[in-house]
C-alpha cells in the first residue's frame, strides 16, 4: 500500500494570510450548510492556485479544513492499485478513503470531484453515528457492515492458504496485524481439527465485528462530543437516516446502484465542488 505524503503546495498556500485566517476561523456549525456536502468557496480558491504536482493531497488537506467535524475522526487518504472501474472507493472498515492509482492523468477538476465524492460517504456515516434516536442501532449496523470484508478475507486466507503465503501476505501489507495473528491460529485449526473449524470460525467472527464495534464507538464518542446529537426527527436527522440506511444496504454495481439516496448525495456534492472549482479558475484566468 502506497500511503501519499502531504505536498509543499499546502503548507505554502495556508502560509498565505487570507487563507491562513479563513482555515482557522472559519467553522461551518450549521448542518444546512453540508447538508448537500456544501463545502465553503475559499476551499476551492485554494485549490484553484494548487499545482498538478501534489495536487491530490493538497486538495484533499483543504476538504478536511472545511469539514465540520473534528480533524481526529476524518478518514485518511491513502493511494494503491484498485480494480480498473475503481476510480476511488471510501473503506468504513478502517475509515479510509483510497485512490486508486490510474487516476493521476485525470484533471484537477475531476480530482476534486472524487475526492469530494469519497469525503461525502464519510460525513453520511458520521451524521448516521449522531443521530440521537438510532446511534446504538447505526453503531451495531455499521460495525456489522464494517466487518463483512475481512470475514469473507479471513475465510477465504484460512482454507485456502498456507501459512507461508499468509505471511506473504502480511509482508506485503495486504493484511493487518490483527487479521494475520487470527489467521494464523485459524489456519493451524483448520489443517489440524477440520470438523471443530465451523463453530470456531463463528466466535472468529464475533471477534472481528467486535475489532468494528470498538473502532467506530471511539469515532462516534468523538463525533458526539465535538458536534453533539442529531435529532432524528429533524429534516436533516430524517435526510442523514435515509442515507445511513442506503449505505449500509448490500450494494452491488450496477445501473439501480448509482441512483441509490447515498450515492446521488455523494455525487452531487462531487459535482457541485467540480463546478465551483471550474468557477473560480474562470475568474483567475
Amino acid at each position: 500500500m502506497k500511503i501519499l505524503k502531504i505536498g509543499n503546495n499546502f503548507t505554502k498556500n495556508l502560509m498565505s494570510s487570507n487563507i491562513q485566517t479563513k482555515v482557522d476561523l472559519v467553522k461551518p456549525k450549521d448542518l444546512r450548510l453540508s447538508i448537500m456536502g456544501v463545502s465553503p468557496d475559499y476551499v476551492f480558491e485554494a485549490a484553484s492556485n494548487l499545482t498538478v504536482d501534489g495536487f491530490l493531497i493538497d486538495a484533499y488537506k483543504l476538504l478536511q479544513a472545511s469539514s465540520i467535524f473534528d480533524k481526529n475522526v476524518l478518514p485518511k487518504l491513502s493511494q494503491y492499485e484498485l480494480p480498473p472501474f475503481y476510480r476511488a472507493i471510501y473503506m468504513t472498515k478502517n475509515n479510509e478513503i483510497v485512490v486508486n492509482s490510474n487516476i493521476r492523468t485525470r484533471s484537477k477538476p475531476k480530482l476534486l470531484e472524487i475526492l469530494a465524492h469519497e469525503f461525502r460517504h464519510a460525513e453520511q456515516i458520521f451524521n448516521g453515528l449522531r443521530l440521537d434516536k438510532y446511534k446504538e442501532e447505526n453503531l451495531i449496523q455499521l460495525a456489522k457492515f464494517a466487518s463483512k470484508g475481512d470475514k469473507i478475507d479471513y475465510h477465504n486466507i484460512v482454507t485456502k492458504m498456507s501459512p507461508d503465503s499468509i505471511k506473504k501476505l502480511y509482508e506485503d501489507k495486504k493484511i493487518d496485524d490483527k487479521l494475520f495473528n487470527l489467521a494464523i491460529e485459524g489456519c493451524e485449526l483448520f489443517d489440524r481439527y477440520p470438523e471443530k473449524y465451523s463453530s470456531y470460525e463463528r466466535s472468529i467472527f464475533e471477534k472481528i465485528t467486535q475489532q468494528r464495534m470498538d473502532f467506530w464507538q471511539n469515532i462516534q464518542n468523538t463525533i458526539i462530543k465535538h458536534n453533539g446529537e442529531l435529532p432524528a426527527g429533524s429534516k436533516a436527522g430524517k435526510y442523514f437516516k435515509k442515507l445511513f440506511d442506503s449505505a449500509m444496504q448490500e450494494n452491488k454495481v450496477g445501473l439501480t446502484y448509482f441512483f441509490k439516496p447515498h450515492e446521488r448525495d455523494a455525487y452531487l456534492s462531487g459535482i457541485r465542488a467540480k463546478k465551483q472549482y471550474k468557477s473560480i479558475l474562470s475568474q483567475n484566468y
